[in-house]
């Protein structure tokens, strides 16, 4: 489960997408059937809710309908508000990711350049020639 829903994976990616989709279409349904509008119109209501808009132009026309809103409400906060966090999350996480690679990339930079100032303070302490680093004086 805890990989399927919290990894930064491309299913789990998917997965939450799907779940949000389902969301907004099963409440459309719901409204469809509870209070007779057009598919559309019902979809548009329950975006409504779940965004908890509310601009206040349709009333809902039984009771039934009212404890489903306030079900759908309920649910769908707490399942965009993992949904959003999962985004937010995954989004760090790959920055983080680029600032572990751009510094790795930074410090092997700086370490072959230091490598080549070292090489180059040998070759200017050998005078030039590169050979070995005893000091006998032949």
């Amino acid at each position: 489960w805890r990989k399927l829903f919290c990894e930064g994976t491309s299913s789990t990616l998917v997965v939450w997408s799907l779940i949000i989709a389902t969301y907004f279409f099963l409440g459309a349904f719901v409204y469809k059937e509870i209070n007779g509008w057009s598919y559309s119109f019902s979809l548009y209501y329950a975006s409504q809710v779940a965004w908890c808009v509310g601009f206040g132009a349709v009333e809902e026309g039984s009771d039934a309908s009212r404890w489903w809103t306030i079900f759908y409400n309920f649910s769908g906060a707490s399942l965009i508000g993992a949904a959003i966090v999962y985004f937010l999350q995954l989004t760090l996480d790959s920055q983080e990711t680029w600032k572990q690679e751009e510094l790795a990339y930074a410090m092997n930079r700086h370490a072959i350049i230091e490598l080549d100032d070292d090489e180059k303070k040998r070759i200017n302490a050998d005078g030039g020639g590169g050979g070995d680093d005893d000091d006998d004086d032949d």
